[in-house]
């Protein structure tokens, strides 16, 4: 029954897992999840402000792959998305997605990982 229960909220997991994960790296946002599987997921996200988001993607999905060392993604494709930012004093900030970009360039990347394909189709930047 319980296996029944999980699968059922696979959906509402997933989103939680994701939004917990982004307000773990000072990432304010809303998303909601299509569709959830073992090998991906696809859903929208916006990230900062609901009424002014810093970055807004209708349709996004990422295939991933369990591994020993827990999630591996690779491959993320992004359509329309719109990421805001402003360049001030030669210092370029993409608002709410700060801490995000700020926590991933203090990690090294990991050798024995590939880096994911990002695919972006009709992205659209606003400064």
């Amino acid at each position: 029954m319980l296996a029944v229960g999980l699968y059922a909220g696979r959906k509402i997991i997933a989103r939680e897992a994701l939004l917990g994960w982004l307000r773990g790296h000072g990432v304010t946002a809303e998303a909601e999840v299509d569709g959830f599987g073992f090998g991906g997921a696809d859903g929208q996200v916006r990230i900062g402000d609901p009424h002014a988001p810093d970055f807004v993607a209708g349709e996004a999905s990422v295939s991933y792959r369990l591994t020993l060392k827990g999630l591996e993604v690779r491959h993320v494709r992004l359509s329309r998305p719109i990421l805001r930012g402003n360049l001030r004093d030669g210092k370029l900030s993409l608002g709410d997605l700060d801490p995000l970009i700020g926590s991933f360039r203090r990690r090294p990347p990991q050798p024995d990982r590939a880096a994911p394909r990002i695919d972006i189709d009709h992205g659209l930047i606003l400064l």
